[in-house]
This record gives C-alpha cells, structure tokens and sequence, in this order.
C-alpha cells in the first residue's frame, strides 16, 4: 500500500516537473493525439503520412478541402467553444521545466526562441486563452468528395489520412518571473533579451509584463479517412497512437463496413 502511494506521489512529482508531459496526458484524456511536429498551418483538412512521432504534410487543409469554391462557403469546417481543466490552461514552471512551455508555441508552427538573457527568468507561466474545438462537417465532406473534389486528392486520400478534429487555442499568454518571485516587466529590448520572436508572429505586451501571442496553436488532433473502398465515408478515425502508429477504429455504430 505505501509503495504503490508512494508510486503515485513519484508520478504527480514527475508530471509537475514536465509541464509538456502532463499537457500531453490530458490531450489523451480527451481522445486526441498530442501535436509533436510543428506545422505552421495544421488545421482540420491537413493531409498527412508517416508515422506520429515524425509524419509528413502531404497537402494544407485548403488543398482538397477548401474553404469556398467559386466565392461559395464550403461550411467544411466548424468550430466549438471547449474548456480546458484549470491544470493545463494555466501553467507554470521553473527549472529546466520551464523550457518546455516555451517549445509548447512551436506546436503550431510559431518561431519562437531562447534569447540570450533567458537565464534571468527563474519561472515561467503560460495561459491559454480561446481554446475551441475546429472539427469537419462529414456529410458535407462526403458530398463533395463524390461530386467535387480532384481525382488527385482522392489518389492521395486513398494512401494517407487527414486532420478530421483538432484541439485549437488563439492566444498564449507568458509571463516571465525573476528570482524574488517578481513579474519581468517586457520593455524596450527586454523581451528580444529573454525571447526570440519570429517576425511573422503577432504578439503584444498587456500590463507590461504579459506577451501575448495571437498565433493558433493546434495542440491534439484526430485523423480520420476518407477512401473509395468506403464510399466516401469518413467512418475510420484515429484518436490515439501507440508504438509510433496510429491505432483505426471504425466509428460506424452498426459496422456495416
């Protein structure tokens, strides 16, 4: 019995020092494969291949599911509001930890950096903000594919798998603490000191210690298929990975296919 809480005690211990890891568990809670390859434009619609831990981007969500064809709203794409638990909207961490939350803006693609003063900064704090779920409209999906969409986009479907869900968040907002415990104030030149923000990224600073970033980050994702073996029906998604392959389970509730 002590052993096995001690165990326990070990893990939360663990997860507390990685901020990444248990960001990641959470993820999986909800049923979504962690985001780990960076990708600028991740969204629902990205085709891809390869394996998690190292796919390739076979195509942006635009691609074979645009947004308007001919001036038109495709309505491919929607999006709902989702909570967080408190745990992983507000983290904070010190220490070697610390870092992780920094390389959490790359998860969507945000050049975002370790400046050469970084080392001032004893604990950092991150806080997203706008967090939704942006999910495909499958009946409108399978309609166009049978009426619609390229032949090419159909080769490449029949051998790779798209984002069919995401987990998306608008704003991550940092603050940078020093070794008293006090907010880092982000004046002229202090942040290019501390953190090496890509010119393309939109950012801000708000009661002059926050850097808000307004840049989407996808954290998790659910791949779903679409192929002519299965008449165009999105029935087949992948919600976890193990061993570094996506785990397929057919959705369909009477499993006619």
């Amino acid at each position: 019995m002590i052993s096995n809480f001690l165990l326990l005690a070990f893990s939360f211990f663990l997860l507390a020092c990685n901020p990444m890891k248990m960001l990641q568990k959470e993820i999986k809670n909800y049923g979504y494969i962690p985001m780990t390859t960076p990708m600028q434009k991740s969204g629902t619609g990205t085709l891809i291949a390869g394996t998690p831990k190292a796919f390739s981007i076979l195509a942006p969500p635009e691609e074979c599911f645009p947004k308007e064809i001919d001036g038109t709203p495709t309505n491919f794409r929607f999006y709902d509001k989702s909570t967080l638990p408190t745990k992983i909207k507000n983290i904070s961490a010190s220490g070697r930890a610390k870092f992780d939350l920094i390389e959490i803006a790359a998860l969507g693609g945000a050049p975002i950096g370790i400046g050469g003063q970084f080392e001032r900064v004893e604990t950092v704090g991150l806080e997203m903000s706008g967090v939704s779920i942006e999910y495909m409209n499958a009946p409108k999906v399978t309609a166009y594919y049978k009426n619609g969409m390229s032949e090419m986009c159909k080769i490449y479907l029949d051998f790779s798998g798209f984002i069919f869900q995401a987990i998306k968040v608008d704003k991550l907002i940092y603050t940078f603490y020093g070794s008293q415990g006090e907010k880092i104030e982000l004046n002229t030149g202090v942040l290019e000191e501390i953190i090496e923000v890509g010119f393309e990224v939109e950012y801000e600073i708000e009661n002059q210690a926050e850097l808000v970033i307004n840049y989407p980050t996808y954290l998790g994702y659910q791949l779903g298929s679409l192929r002519y073996e299965d008449y165009g029906l999105s029935m087949y998604r992948s919600t976890r990975a193990t061993k570094n392959k996506w785990r397929w389970k057919n959705i369909d509730l009477f499993k006619r296919f």
